[in-house]
């Protein structure tokens, strides 16, 4: 529902779970186990590709009930927070600020070069964090009971809707019941963040009349076969042309002793079926050969 509601961005849940762009690994039920960070790593200049965006306030929830009781003092008010089912959440941050790719095709394409050449090795897994948001003050409940419920002190209430990041509030929790996760009041956190995945494409797959095509080989199996090709040795940069065809795609040529092969590197945006994957089955794929048809 996050994602929907953000377009396209992933929930971190957790305040323990920091991810920076350019970070990349496996992604699986939502949690990113990162290998590494192609800047920290030295494969890619990542600050040179960084720009930052506004944010600002966020508030969600889902199967929960705000009510509230005026207190003694007129505008002090206790709120109750009621979780209506188990895994029922509220989710609201604020003061929030993207960091972000900022030219998308020149960092695709640099990405794209260095993983065919086989300076960046790349598994078929992997995924890349091209952006973060990060906010200085963020608010997660999350539920492991249905019914549960906390009870929570403030000031100055002028809304049964607050935000329950912003800190002008002052809520305190006096009470709850049931299992309730707490992560209240917790400063400069990174509670979304924006992943893609590298994958080939058919030419002629990514806009076909005639429906969807299966994907293309892996990376690393084109990368394979690409060697085979040379004898074993790595492709040289002066054997490969890349040019953008949009935000999220790179045509590829490959010159390889004399030989020629065409095809498509997609750079997807993570779905949300994706990302609550347990186990990441293998997908449909076209044999290597079918995609990289040499020809003399």
């Amino acid at each position: 529902e996050i994602f929907d509601l953000t377009g396209g961005y992933i929930a971190t849940w957790l305040p323990d779970f920091e991810p920076f762009v350019g970070d990349f690994g496996t992604l699986s039920r939502g949690r990113l186990l990162a290998e590494g960070n192609l800047e920290d790593l030295g494969y890619v200049d990542i600050s040179y590709y960084m720009a930052t965006g506004s944010v600002q306030d966020f508030k969600y929830s889902h199967e929960i009930a705000v009510s509230a009781e005026l207190g003694a003092q007129g505008g002090t008010a206790e709120l109750t927070v009621t979780f209506k089912s188990e895994g029922s959440f509220l989710y609201h941050f604020q003061q929030a600020k993207a960091e972000r790719i900022s030219n998308k095709r020149t960092f695709y394409q640099e990405m794209a070069h260095k993983i065919i050449t086989g300076e960046l090795p790349w598994e078929d897994s992997f995924i890349v964090v091209d952006e973060v948001v990060v906010a200085e003050r963020s608010s997660i409940l999350i539920s492991r009971t249905k019914g549960g419920s906390v009870k929570l002190s403030g000031v100055s209430m002028e809304t049964q809707q607050p935000n329950f990041a912003d800190p002008s509030l002052n809520l305190a929790f006096s009470s709850s019941k049931g299992t309730i996760f707490n992560y209240a009041g917790q400063t400069f956190t990174r509670p979304l963040y924006h992943a893609v995945k590298p994958t080939i494409k058919p030419r002629g797959s990514v806009s076909s009349p005639r429906g969807t095509k299966p994907s293309g080989p892996s990376l690393s199996k084109l990368y394979q076969h690409a060697k085979e090709v040379l004898g074993g040795r790595d492709i040289r940069p002066t054997e490969i042309e890349l040019h953008v065809k949009d935000d999220h795609l790179v045509e590829a040529t490959l010159n390889l002793n004399g030989r020629l092969a065409e095809f498509l590197i997609a750079f997807d945006p993570v779905t949300p079926e994706y990302a609550i994957e347990d186990n990441m089955d293998e997908e449909t794929t076209l044999p290597v050969h079918k995609v990289l048809i040499f020809e003399e």
